[in-house]
């Protein structure tokens, strides 16, 4: 039996020790081979205490080791607790960093102590390995959450518990379930208009359902924050548990905070259409312009029909040189606001260069729609006004109807043809040819109540 008790203390134990409180002395009744305790199997309890503190425990460890070793504090801990236990570092031969636990106990009698050492090495290590993981982990989280996304969400479906992320606590405040969070933000950040849609949306049955349907779910948000408004990506997936059960499925949503990109996309945008537009009219470039309509002429069927228009401001020039350079601009600017009345959104409308305008229209062949839309245009422009005072100015229009296999250079040079012979009459008139001249006029007023032929 005693050898039964032997093998399981020296299983368990570096060493066993008992104190007889009255004396204040110790005596190790069992200590293991090449243990590090390098002190007398007994002797006065203190004195054992600060030899073994100042030759073998780590430094930074060794007041704390005094100050729970007194027998005072063992006495008063294991009669508060029925237990007082000891940690500190040591270092072996190798100058390895070693873990003890020294635990202390009455004796059955209740008049002395039993003391005992273990060696916590390798739990210690593989404790504080994990503890690394999770802290390296957690620091991945972090930098993941700080910068690139506010804020991320995992969800267990079946039981609605959730684990939340966030950037910042101040802005964003964490529960324990996904109903409870998603209602937080629609309540505290979430902007009003937006708050039903919100809720409606991250209903977690629907989220999941629309998860398995379309694959990962993006869907933006706007949200109110101390310094102003910001635009919200949030993106929605659901994910295995590995290697726990393959078949569970929990829900991750993140919040990406979009505001600078999107605003650096609107202001692409804008810079990329100011690029496009011609300043003064507010009417498409040369540059855009030739490049629409050859987009158009590709893309279209070659026997379908386009019409291509080349108007002028008749005697801009001279209007120009009386007037001044101010009332020029505010004729080239009422010229844009009356095209865009008249015809589509769809049409390419041109400021081609000067007093010189361009319109295309993409598969239209329609001669009275389109000898009323020149009439409309004639009768616009000749509602200009100076300062209140009638300013009637009339237009030069040349065009062509041609299949979709003409070229842009082939429709403007029978445009300018057709312009060139409204000139010759006079101006304020039409020409559009289809191939073969289909009606002329010298006067829209007069083109205006018939068809084209």
């Amino acid at each position: 039996m005693q050898n039964i008790l032997q093998t399981l203390v020296s299983h368990d134990f570096e060493a066993v020790l008992s104190i007889d409180t009255a004396s204040r002395r110790y005596h190790f009744t069992f200590l293991r081979e090449k243990t590090l305790l390098n002190v007398p199997s007994d002797g006065d309890f203190d004195a054992a205490n600060e030899r073994f503190a100042d030759t073998q425990i780590v430094v930074a460890d060794r007041d704390h080791f005094l100050k729970e070793i007194r027998l005072e504090k063992i006495l008063a801990e294991v009669e508060k607790n029925g237990k007082h236990n000891i940690r500190y570092r040591l270092r072996n031969e190798e100058n390895r960093i070693q873990y003890r636990n020294l635990s202390f106990i009455f004796s059955s009698d209740k008049k002395g102590l039993i003391g005992a050492v273990t060696d916590e090495t390798e739990d210690v290590l593989e404790h504080i390995e994990k503890n690394r993981d999770l802290w390296l982990k957690d620091e991945c989280i972090r930098f993941i959450v700080r910068h690139m996304c506010e804020n991320f969400i995992i969800v267990n479906p079946e039981t609605d518990e959730a684990t939340t992320f966030v950037h910042d606590h101040r802005q964003m405040q964490p529960k324990s379930s996904w109903k409870e969070q998603i209602r937080w933000f629609a309540d505290n950040i979430v902007v009003p208009e937006e708050r039903e849609d919100y809720e409606a949306y991250f209903d977690l049955d629907a989220l999941v359902s629309r998860i398995r349907e379309s694959g990962i779910c993006k869907v933006p948000c706007t949200v109110n924050y101390s310094d102003g408004r910001h635009d919200f990506m949030i993106t929605n997936a659901l994910i295995r548990d590995p290697g726990v059960d393959e078949e569970k499925f929990f829900v991750f949503s993140s919040a990406q905070d979009i505001t600078r990109l999107k605003r650096a996309n609107e202001t692409g945008e804008t810079l990329l259409a100011k690029s496009r537009m011609d300043s003064q009219t507010g009417l498409v470039n040369r540059a855009t312009a030739e490049k629409l309509i050859r987009e158009s002429l590709y893309g279209a069927k070659p026997d379908e029909w386009n019409t291509f228009l080349l108007i002028d401001i008749d005697h801009f020039k001279s209007f120009n040189d009386v007037y001044g350079h101010i009332l020029g601009d505010a004729v080239l600017r009422f010229m844009g606001e009356a095209m865009r009345e008249v015809f589509r959104a769809t049409d390419v409308l041109c400021r081609w260069g000067g007093d010189e305008f361009v319109i295309f229209i993409p598969r239209f062949e329609n001669e009275q729609s389109l000898n009323n839309r020149l009439a409309a245009l004639q009768a616009r422009m000749k509602e200009f006004r100076n300062q209140g005072d009638p300013m009637p100015l009339t237009l030069s229009i040349g065009g062509v109807i041609a299949k979709n296999e003409s070229t842009l250079n082939t429709l403007f040079s029978k445009a300018d043809e057709a312009l060139y012979a409204v000139k010759e009459k006079g101006r304020d008139g039409i020409v559009v040819n289809r191939i073969e001249p289909v009606y002329e006029t010298a006067d829209v007023s007069q083109a205006a109540g018939r068809e084209m032929s």
